[in-house]
């Protein structure tokens, strides 16, 4: 008798644990090193074989190149690093490393966003004639000149170095680096870009919040939550109407408290603050209208 009643509590502690490994790793918060998004059109990617037609949210890795022709795309390295590529724009994944992140940029024009988070420490774009570094900022890249929309950029070309502050670009004069004011047009070409960055923070929010599916559905039935209330929440955030604080004693569940939500939790509220400086960055550009 003792030894059929050990043998089912045997069973029954291997099946809770197998229970808990199958419920992590269906919600599990693992980071995604480096993956492509495709915004239009066609887009392709060197993963060493030569050339291929790319796919939406495929996974990349160290020197894999990725270029655009008539399509756009992103990539997204370590969930807080967002580079745009504009038509016609090739870049390599050179360093994956978390205390310097760095893309090597052969042609086009990228926009970078860098957040800051997951542990990221550093970010640099590197084309043939200029090297680009930055530690929280947003920025774009031809082969010609950096243009900053927030933050300052550290730029070293052709031997020399300047820091380029926020709402100005740099370009060679009379063979020297110099730092430029932005014509109409440029900031305008900013404010547009930083409205699309502030969209795709928003997508990386809501990958945060779909990595725990299976419990997000739970809150939603237990609350009797639709898509449409999620949305109209995080919109009420975003405004600055609500906070995290709010939302967080209304939870039938303590997120916070999840060990394998903690850390989508932070970064969800992390990117809220993101997504509220970038309204606010765009505002302020605008001219305060």
């Amino acid at each position: 008798m003792k030894k059929t009643l050990k043998i089912i509590l045997i069973t029954v502690a291997v099946l809770i644990v197998l229970a808990i490994v199958g419920f992590v790793s269906v919600t599990g918060t693992s980071t995604r090193t480096a993956y492509l998004k495709i915004d239009s059109g066609a887009v392709e990617v060197n993963q060493g074989s030569g050339w291929m037609p790319a796919t939406d949210s495929m996974d990349l890795s160290l020197n894999d190149k990725v270029r655009t022709a008539d399509g756009e795309a992103s990539v997204i390295l370590y969930e807080s690093i967002i580079v745009q590529l504009d038509k016609n724009t090739e870049i390599s994944i050179s360093d994956l490393a978390k205390d310097k992140v760095a893309v090597k940029q052969e042609s086009g024009t990228t926009w970078n966003k860098f957040t800051g988070l997951s542990g990221v420490n550093g970010y640099e774009v590197e084309t043939p004639t200029t090297v680009a570094t930055v530690r929280g900022t947003e920025f774009g890249v031809n082969l010609s000149e950096v243009m900053v929309g927030e933050g300052e950029v550290d730029v070293e070309s052709q031997g020399q170095k300047l820091r380029i502050l926020e709402g100005k670009k740099s370009a060679f004069l009379m063979g020297k680096l110099s730092e430029l004011d932005l014509t109409p047009e440029e900031k305008q070409f900013i404010i547009n870009r930083l409205a699309k960055s502030l969209e795709k923070l928003k997508e990386l929010r809501m990958a945060q919040l779909q990595k725990h599916k299976f419990l997000l559905d739970r809150i939603k039935k237990m609350r009797n939550l639709t898509d449409a209330d999620i949305g109209r929440g995080f919109e009420k955030l975003d405004s600055g109407n609500l906070t995290e604080g709010e939302v967080m004693k209304k939870m039938p569940i303590p997120l916070d408290k999840i060990p394998f939500a903690k850390d989508s939790v932070n970064n969800i509220i992390a990117l809220n603050k993101k997504i509220r400086k970038q309204n606010q960055q765009i505002h302020k550009l605008m001219g305060g209208k």
